[in-house]
């Protein structure tokens, strides 16, 4: 009695080529066919051992993501394609912050497409396609190495962002499941550590007070510079913000002066290069005092520094720090931030790890800490969403006088003033 062949899906009859060999034709789910030829070191010599062979061949390279992707040429657009896609609904949304939309870019660019553009999208829903992610993310983590660590979890979320977009129906659906968020996903990611951080074995700021006034005192340092500094290391606001302040938006001559954080100059707009933009979050929209040594220093800077340097007197909605021309400008500031540094006769790094303008944001949250101020105020300070309901809900109307009084405990004084 004959025993009858059962072909697995996919499957078609193997036969024996002119020269000998086995071939096995295959042809995936949606696919075109591929035929895969035996070796003869592998002796087949029936149907079945042939058809034994190649399943077990189609698995193996199912489960290391090497099917080649011209056998699923038919199962839609590519993940390069759906990117391409994804672009111009994102490029345009003023809801992104810039700095967003160009990580996305450069995630894509960098790490992403060149390893798996030209796979199909429908195939992250097999178990081949999952397989090519999780050789993608082991060789990412490799390529990174132990310092890259935030940087591979970086580009993972612009991938888990485009891979969530795929899922709706307007990019038609293509996934039932988003593969980088399943439990096997997030393990494979490495874990934040406490070292990733900058500076996060020195047991306080990498800068004192002592050090800042030593800037704030070198007359040979620009004004413009000065009260930059001088309000970074205060407020203290991120280098966009600094920078998308504008002359309506600074009320040094109020009861307790103020800026009105509600607008970034951001790097790369849309529109181009540094234009004004929205803010980083929701809780970056924020009323700030000004530190009488900020408050003097933009007094001093806005007086006579800002019609000396652009070559006109200012208006109200010019940048308070502009480019020669009197645009918005967002400079080099950590280069420019450890030239200060170097001529008031201070280290430009600290443990191997270069000081840059952002360093100001810590430095300011670390002295208020150490001086005892609420953490809610502090976070208002940095412009980062509150902790609770308490917080959220009840933490309402004018917190100016509670955070110009949590202010005086950072000790820098204006020359002069």
């Amino acid at each position: 009695m004959t025993t009858r062949l059962i072909m697995p899906e996919g499957f078609g009859r193997p036969f024996v080529r002119s020269d000998g060999r086995w071939v096995v034709p295959y042809k995936p789910a949606g696919g075109e066919t591929i035929k895969i030829t035996i070796p003869r070191k592998e002796q087949v010599k029936t149907e079945k051992q042939a058809l034994e062979w190649a399943a077990g061949k189609i698995l193996q390279q199912k489960l290391d993501g090497t099917l080649p992707v011209r056998a699923r040429a038919a199962e839609g657009p590519t993940i390069r394609q759906k990117y391409e896609d994804w672009m111009k609904l994102r490029e345009p949304d003023d809801e992104l912050a810039g700095a967003t939309v160009d990580g996305n870019k450069t995630h894509f660019v960098l790490h992403i497409l060149p390893k798996l553009g030209d796979l199909p999208v429908a195939v992250l829903a097999e178990t081949s396609g999952q397989a090519r992610i999780a050789g993608w993310l082991r060789d990412l983590r490799a390529a990174k190495g132990d310092k890259g660590r935030q940087t591979v979890r970086n580009v993972n979320s612009s991938f888990r962002a485009f891979l969530d977009w795929v899922q709706s129906p307007e990019a038609g659906a293509l996934l039932a499941e988003n593969p980088l968020r399943t439990e096997w996903a997030r393990k494979m990611l490495p874990k934040r550590r406490k070292s990733d951080a900058r500076f996060a074995t020195s047991d306080d700021a990498p800068l004192s007070c002592i050090d800042i006034q030593a800037i704030l005192n070198k007359v040979e340092i620009s004004t413009r510079l000065r009260a930059r500094i001088a309000l970074a290391f205060t407020a203290p606001l991120r280098d966009g913000e600094i920078a998308g302040l504008r002359l309506r938006d600074v009320q040094k001559d109020a009861v307790i002066p103020f800026v009105d954080v509600h607008k970034a100059c951001v790097a790369n707009h849309k529109d181009g290069y540094a234009k004004l933009g929205r803010v980083k979050k929701e809780w970056s929209n924020r009323k700030l005092p000004l530190h009488p040594a900020a408050a003097a220093g933009l007094r001093e800077w806005l007086n006579a520094g800002w019609e000396e340097f652009v070559g006109r007197p200012p208006a109200p909605d010019d940048p308070v720090f502009p480019r020669d021309d009197g645009h918005f400008a967002r400079p080099k500031t950590a280069r420019d931030f450890r030239e200060a540094l170097r001529t008031a006769g201070l280290p430009t790094s600290v443990q191997g790890t270069d000081l840059v303008f952002h360093d100001a944001r810590g430095c300011a949250a670390t002295w208020l800490v150490n001086a005892g101020v609420d953490g809610a105020l502090i976070r208002r300070f940095l412009g980062q969403a509150p902790l609770g309901a308490a917080e959220e809900r009840y933490f309402k109307g004018n917190l100016l006088p509670a955070l110009a009084e949590a202010q005086k405990k950072i000790t820098l004084v204006w020359p002069g003033s």
